[in-house]
């Protein structure tokens, strides 16, 4: 086979991997997007249609009558065992008795009083409302000529130990590793220097 042919095989070949790159990276994309939880969209309620009224559960009706009775009969009883005496009560009613219950409209609530927005206060807007803004602190310039901070024991450390080897060769979770087998009479020389 001649050279020419060879490179035109190449071509071919480097062509057909390269649409099966790009085949695997949408299969791929595919299968991650099917695999992620799907969002939830919350769906928007109808509003109430005022010519029928929402009716309450007869069970909610029935403790609301007879809660009074239960609680005289129980003062010194807790909320909750007096809704599981309510719930013993409402099981031995007949269903012909808990039709009695059923039917009864819901009070309607009053809609909640929607809040007031914050505006966002400005600087113009303060002086003019009468309260000030306080005023931001400026941070000092620092000072080039004030002395540095001395060097901790294990920088001081850290650094004679590179001096020792070649900087490339050691890694810091080596250093702290030394560090931390050295004795604390070995420490105290570092930091006292």
């Amino acid at each position: 086979m001649s050279k020419s042919v060879l490179q035109t095989e190449i071509t071919s070949l480097k062509a057909t991997l390269a649409e099966r790159d790009a085949q695997i990276a949408t299969l791929t994309a595919a299968a991650a997007a099917a695999a992620a939880p799907a969002k939830r969209v919350k769906k928007e309620r109808k509003p109430a249609d005022p010519s029928k009224p929402r009716m309450q559960n007869a069970y909610i009706v029935f403790s609301s009558a007879k809660r009074a009775e239960v609680k005289a009969a129980n003062p010194d009883a807790k909320v909750t065992e007096i809704a599981t005496l309510l719930g013993a009560e409402w099981g031995k009613l007949t269903p012909e008795e808990k039709a009695k219950y059923s039917g009864i409209p819901a009070v309607p609530k009053e809609p909640k009083p929607e809040k007031p927005k914050r505006a966002k206060k400005t600087a113009e807007a303060a002086p003019a409302e009468g309260g000030a803004t306080p005023a931001k602190k400026e941070k000092k310039p620092k000072d080039p000529d004030a002395p540095k901070k001395p060097l901790s024991g294990f920088f001081l450390f850290q650094k004679q130990e590179r001096a020792k080897v070649a900087p490339e060769k050691i890694e810091p979770k080596v250093l702290s590793e030394r560090w931390a087998l050295l004795s604390a009479e070995e420490k105290a020389a570092y930091k006292s220097s």
